[in-house]
């Protein structure tokens, strides 16, 4: 029998929501307590142990907007003090031995002293800025998360009480389901294969279908002539088809500290 366990709770949870796409639905919830672990009350950002992990991995350019959205500023601004402070001693570190590139002839570019060639490729420094803007640290976690929300998933499908709850679900965006097939070739034992590309295939057809109606519908009722027409289940159609082509919430509302 099935049973909500910590590690199971948000995949159940997710499944059981109705959504478009439970690891869209699950990785909304992620997003959120880990928001709120960074800039919410609990007031992770006072801790040096969360100021280090933050000071070197930073934040990419969403998450960054997203912690702003949420209000808290003072929680911002010292964690944004002291990452600018680490960031800014590599910066003059890698400036200091930054050596512009020298063309010659035709743009060829030229040897400095002491090299055996000319060095191909861009310097040092601008591999450095370019790689800085990969680092997050919330998406890291999110990502970690993500991987263990995937592994016990297919954990999960061994039990015969879960697999009703996922043929009862919507489906999944492309992009998740891109991963749920790429773990389930790797690890997804033959006992279960049987069963499971049948019934995802299904699922996906038969979800993408429904919402394909429901958009078709939301265009034909802007038709004047079909004014007194019901909506049925369009009217927000035009989220659902985003969230099944390209996963996420589009019509969500910037997330707010209390």
């Amino acid at each position: 029998m099935l049973r909500a366990q910590l590690d199971t709770y948000p995949i159940l949870e997710a499944f059981k929501s109705g959504d478009e796409c439970p690891f869209c639905f699950a990785m909304r919830e992620l997003e959120r307590r880990s928001m709120e672990f960074v800039v919410g009350p609990s007031s992770s950002y006072m801790q040096r142990d969360t100021r280090a992990l933050t000071d070197k991995a930073g934040f990419c350019r969403r998450h960054l907007k997203a912690m702003y959205d949420y209000g808290n500023f003072l929680g911002d601004a010292l964690i944004l003090q002291t990452h600018q402070e680490k960031l800014w001693e590599e910066y003059k570190a890698k400036a200091a031995a930054y050596k512009p590139v020298r063309r010659g002839l035709f743009g060829i570019r030229k040897k400095e002293a002491g090299e055996e060639k000319a060095p191909e490729g861009p310097s040092e420094f601008s591999l450095w800025l370019r790689n800085r803007k990969k680092k997050c640290f919330l998406c890291n976690r999110v990502a970690d998360s993500y991987d263990r929300y995937m592994e016990t998933f297919f954990y999960m499908l061994k039990d015969k009480d879960f697999r009703p709850v996922v043929e009862e679900s919507k489906g999944f965006c492309l992009d998740h389901f891109g991963d749920v097939l790429e773990y389930a070739e790797k690890k997804l034992p033959d006992s279960l294969a049987d069963w499971f590309y049948p019934t995802v295939f299904g699922i996906m057809e038969k979800n993408m279908e429904r919402v394909k109606a429901d958009l078709d519908w939301f265009i034909t009722k802007h038709d004047y002539r079909n004014h007194d027409a019901g909506w049925k289940t369009s009217r927000d159609a035009v989220p659902r088809m985003m969230e099944k082509l390209c996963g996420g919430h589009p019509s969500d509302p910037p997330l707010k500290g209390k």
